[in-house]
């Protein structure tokens, strides 16, 4: 089973998605139409990955991380608060494989995080993504359908992640 970012979803077998995430000394930003903002690391830059709430590049690599450790209670906090309960009600499928964060595209409360890398699922298959932008919004892509086709897609990227009460999260529902 695959959708909203596939290497959680075959994890969380009802469904659910999840973001991925990295941290840079000298990440670098910069404004796009519709008032989103792109975020991530220079390009000559090497992105240090540090799990936490910060950012939504944060909430995805603690995400991926707990993944690939097996660890399901880990692995639901970064699920946005009302998640939670869903996603410890679930079995978790061990991930094996590299998973990068290249960025991310905020908008508001919401953001969409690029992911690239291989990961597969004893027994379900593998999927990888070389291309980060695959997703992202564009010239015909506004930020809001990108992000509502992260939600419901099976793409590996972008990862879609919700911001609540001044912390983010990974989002796995378009409810």
């Amino acid at each position: 089973m695959h959708g909203r970012g596939s290497w959680v979803i075959a994890v969380l077998v009802t469904g659910l998605a999840g973001c991925s995430a990295a941290a840079s000394s000298g990440s670098g930003t910069a404004g796009v139409a519709g008032g989103a903002t792109i975020s991530g690391p220079p390009a000559s830059a090497t992105a240090v990955v540090v799990p936490g709430h910060d950012t939504p590049e944060q909430a995805a690599d603690g995400l991926i991380q707990a993944e690939q450790a097996g660890n399901q209670r880990l692995l639901c906090s970064y699920a946005v608060p009302s998640q939670q309960a869903n996603c410890r009600s679930l079995q978790i499928f061990a991930a094996k494989g590299h998973i990068s964060v290249v960025g991310a595209l905020t908008s508001g409360d919401r953001a969409l995080v690029e992911i690239t890398g291989h990961t597969c699922w004893a027994g379900n298959g593998c999927q990888d993504s070389t291309n980060p932008s695959l997703g992202m919004p564009t010239g015909s892509l506004t930020f809001t359908q990108a992000y509502n086709k992260a939600l419901t897609s099976d793409e590996f990227s972008p990862v879609p992640c919700l911001k609540v009460n001044g912390k983010w999260y990974v989002n796995f529902s378009a409810g």
